[in-house]
């Protein structure tokens, strides 16, 4: 679901904490406090019928041969106005060009979604969504959906073990509020949206949501494609937006190297009077 063939160059002046964002797993955040001032921003590309695509961000190549289904990785990103372009990975045909606004400290996705081809039932789009900046507590995880299916229509997902609904009447490009469970693995239940979340199933998935996560899940793909310019069925890509057992350890870490810096202090000027 992650991209681990995509190739990601800076987009701006880039810090340590890029260097960290590269070094994790696929899926995996960096800490916000590494630096400040800047806002985290991955990118999803979640348009059924679209080619590989590269983006750039202010002139320059931010992210090399997306295909669908990819979701980077988070990338730093000044706060302020940014010039956003998405062109196609074989000949640089533009598809999108439009500005981005970020706040520092903040975290997005950034979604191409919809379709390329004439006649599509839902434009191709860029939306910016906001994304969690920080893990669930105890036992518990958190996630929400966005709806990037473009003939699904309106949709109810419910969780197939409690009967509750993690999107009530979504709607294409919307993304659903984050919704707090204990850890377990779920199935998700996507029905056409009806006024007591009843609707026939018309598709199922089964994910494990951790303690301590948030996660973010893309139903994307045709709910009907036979029907459809590309043959890519409806599908729930799940994304980690925060790891709440990493961002603890980093937290740690940064304590105990604090710590340690002091003490060296001391000891050295213990040294001295000696």
């Amino acid at each position: 679901m992650t991209a681990n063939r995509t190739t990601l160059k800076r987009a701006v002046a880039v810090g340590v904490a890029l260097l960290v964002v590269a070094s994790l797993g696929a899926g995996t955040v960096a800490s916000l406090t590494q630096d400040e001032g800047n806002a985290q921003v991955r990118v999803a590309h979640m348009s059924p019928d679209a080619p590989a695509v590269n983006v750039q961000v202010d002139g320059e190549t931010a992210v090399e041969d997306l295909e669908y289904s990819d979701v980077t990785e988070y990338l730093d990103l000044s706060a302020g106005d940014h010039d956003v372009t998405i062109v196609t990975a074989e000949n640089e045909t533009a598809v999108f060009e439009g500005q981005v606004s970020v706040e520092a400290n903040e975290k997005y996705t950034v979604m191409a979604a919809g379709e390329v081809s004439e006649n599509a039932t839902e434009e191709f789009q860029v939306t910016v969504l906001s994304d969690a900046t920080e893990a669930p507590t105890g036992n518990q995880s958190s996630v929400r959906l966005v709806h990037a299916s473009p003939d699904a229509g309106p949709v109810d997902v419910t969780f197939q073990q409690s009967g509750d609904a993690v999107a009530d009447n979504a709607t294409f490009g919307n993304a659903t509020d984050y919704t707090t469970v204990e850890d377990g693995v779920y199935t998700f239940e996507v029905r056409p949206a009806a006024e007591d979340n009843n609707g026939t199933v018309v598709a199922t998935f089964n994910e494990s949501l951790l303690e301590g996560n948030a996660y973010t899940g893309f139903v994307a793909g045709y709910a009907s494609p036979e029907d459809a310019p590309a043959n890519e069925s409806l599908s729930l890509f799940l994304e980690i937006d925060v790891n709440g057992t990493e961002q603890a350890a980093e937290t740690t870490e940064m304590v105990e190297e604090t710590t340690t810096v002091e003490m060296d202090g001391e000891e050295e000027e213990t040294t001295t009077e000696a």
